[in-house]
Order: C-alpha cells, then structure tokens, then sequence
C-alpha cells in the first residue's frame, strides 16, 4: 500500500491503472479499461479473471479450478468462471482496478497498514461516498493461482486476518461471503474447547464438518466429471478445504489481535525521489 500511494502521489495523469503481478494482461486491456471508465460514468473498473494453473500438475490444476467456483469464493463475480457471458456489472469490486484519478483525492489513498485486503477497503469507502464500480466480464485477465497447498494457506490466511482490520477501519461489516469461512471454523472450534466441560456438544462439530464435507465432496466430484479427471476430486476437496479452514482461523486471529487485543501493524514507508 506504502509503494502504490507514492506512485499515485507522483502520477502525472487522471486515470490510475493498478496491475499486480501472477497476471497476463490481453493486450486491448488498457484502452477498453480506460473507455469503459468513461462510458459507464464510473469511478472504478476491473476485469473479470481467467483463474489459471500456477504449474503442472492436479494440484495446481485443482486450486485454479476451485478459485473459479462458487463454492470457493462464494460469489466474487469477478472470479467465476461464467464471469464473461454477462454484460457490465455493478460491483463491489474488482480485481486490481482502473481509478479516475480524482477518486484519491475525494476518499483518500489505499490504508498503508493494509498488506493485504487494501483493494476491498478503498472500493468499500468509494461505495460509502457513491462511488460506482463496474466489472468489465468481456476483457479477461489470465490469473495464475498458487502451485500448492502451503502457499494457497499463506494467501488465503492473509486475506482472513486482514479482514478484521477492514471492518474495523469502515466501522462496519462488508460482505457476506468473508464470514462465511468463519462461522464454518468456529462451528467446529467452539464445541471442542467447549466439549470437556459438556461432552455431547461435541457432535456438533462432527455434524458440522461432516456437513461440510458431504458438500465438498459432491462439489469435487462435479468438477472432476466436468474436466474428465476423476483423479483431481481428492485434490479439490483439499483446494477447498485449505482455503476455507486458512480463511476462517486467519479471521479469528484478526478479530482477536484487532478487535481484543488492539494490536497496531508497523507501517514500512517508502519515498520515490524525484
């Protein structure tokens, strides 16, 4: 955040276009980002993403494809896979963005101890002033998902941990599909710090992922029959359930050094000269 608020301090024109890396850009990607801006009288723009395999191989096969389903992002619109068969969206954001440069100077710059998540808390305060922000299903991003299961963990749990300190700073909740990973952690981790004090409350949390687990399954099982690989199913039940379970315990450990503890992160400043 440190590094994007300087370049946009020191950019010179009136649209900033932010593109992050683990990313192919199609090459009309500037000029329909920069006419969609215009054309939809909006404040913001993205495109949807293609997610890809980060290498060979089921794994990454496996966690491309349950960053493109509903039942692993929920419904980020940007990252499903039907993504492009509808007409310019109104969202709540998109990935990476494409700003009239004058939306910085209205809500101010991205929240510098935000290293992960400060895109969804700057398009959240540019909804809260009025902003508009549309996606733009037509122009793709070819995105490379993580090539393993400890890296998908890492990411995810950042994204989890930072969201307290989203909520936070807005003084609100966003939205739905960021709690939902929480609630099915603490639907398992509550009765059993629960469970030796009233044995039986422990079915709860059996219930809870054997639910869960049931609904994975049949999840996986679809997209390997889709893709004609029955072998990738066990690999998408782990896709999913990483990403879920570093989500969720990411959260928790936010809530409790944000919220309970009032933890402050150390911010790392950085100056471009001129």
């Amino acid at each position: 955040s440190c590094a994007l608020n300087e370049a946009i301090r020191n950019a010179k024109g009136r649209i900033i276009m932010r593109m992050d890396a683990h990313a192919v850009y199609p090459p009309n990607y500037i000029s329909r980002m920069v006419s969609a801006l215009g054309e939809m009288k909006a404040d913001n723009v993205g495109a949807a993403c293609e997610t890809l395999p980060g290498g060979p191989g089921l794994v990454p096969k496996a966690i491309a494809l349950a960053l493109s389903h509903p039942f692993g992002v929920g419904n980020a619109t940007y990252r499903l896979s039907n993504a492009a068969d509808h007409a310019p969206i109104e969202t709540d954001t998109v990935p990476f963005g494409c700003y009239s440069k004058d939306v910085f100077d209205r809500i101010g710059l991205f929240d510098e101890e935000l290293v992960r998540n400060q895109d969804n808390e700057l398009n959240e305060r540019l909804k809260q002033a009025g902003g508009r922000i549309f996606l733009i299903p037509d122009v793709k991003i070819q995105y490379f998902a993580r090539k393993n299961f400890s890296k998908l963990w890492k990411m995810f749990y950042q994204y989890g941990y930072f969201g307290p300190l989203v909520d936070k700073k807005l003084g609100k909740p966003t939205r739905l599909r960021r709690y939902v990973p929480l609630v099915f952690v603490l639907s398992m981790l509550l009765p059993a710090i629960i469970m030796p004090f009233f044995p039986k409350i422990g079915l709860v949390a059996v219930g809870s992922f054997s639910l869960y687990a049931l609904v994975n399954l049949v999840f996986s099982y679809l997209l390997a029959s889709r893709e004609k690989k029955p072998a990738l199913a066990a690999f998408l039940f782990f896709s999913f359930l990483v990403s879920h379970l570093s989500y969720g315990l990411g959260h928790i450990k936010g809530i409790l050094d944000f919220w309970v503890l009032g933890k402050r992160l150390e911010v790392e400043r950085v100056t471009i000269s001129r």
